[in-house]
């Protein structure tokens, strides 16, 4: 794992987006690739944060935060590329799990404010916007998809995220209280 080609991407992702997702666009990768070397250590930012700041925080429930990100962002990813005809776009499985593992990365990244008592919402509901927009960004570039009908998908697509992780919270919520994959 190269740390330093992860933070440079996570730097230019968060100050550049118009500039990074044309590279993006252009950098061949897998599925698989992308979860393993990129989306599976972001996504790991808030639950350590959470479990450095709660030191008193079930490790169950951080599991399930974790894992719920992970399939979250999977079936994101299923979502983007399925609507992408919707929108003009055309479908491409990569694309849209590359638009899932970098729009992420503001929100994933914001997840240093579980330590930050009181405010730390704040800097989790700034970088979910920050991720929206970088979204509104790439959508155009890797979907394909006319500029035009860019912010609808993008509100199409945080509308079915919502949904999507009501969802991932109340069925794995559920099979936390269940007491399945306890893990103490």
């Amino acid at each position: 794992m190269d740390f330093g080609k992860l933070l440079a991407r996570v730097q230019a992702i968060l100050l550049t987006p118009r500039g990074e997702w044309p590279r993006i666009a252009a950098e061949p990768a897998t599925v698989q690739g992308l979860f393993t070397g990129y989306i599976a250590w972001l996504a790991a930012i808030p639950v350590i944060c959470s479990l450095l700041a709660w030191n008193s925080a079930s490790l169950n429930a951080l599991v399930i935060a974790y894992l719920a990100s992970l399939v979250g962002a999977y079936v994101v990813g299923i979502i983007i590329d399925a609507l992408a005809p919707s929108f003009g776009g055309q479908r491409d499985a990569i694309a849209a799990t590359k638009l899932v593992a970098y729009s992420a990365t503001a929100s994933w990244g914001a997840g240093v404010g579980e330590m930050i008592p009181l405010v730390g919402w704040i800097v989790g509901l700034v970088g979910s916007a920050y991720s929206i927009y970088v979204l509104y960004l790439g959508l155009p570039i890797l979907m394909r998809c006319p500029p035009e009908r860019a912010l609808l998908y993008t509100i199409v697509i945080f509308v079915l995220t919502l949904v999507l992780f009501g969802v991932l919270g109340a069925v794995l919520g559920g099979a936390s209280v269940l007491g399945l994959g306890t893990l103490r």
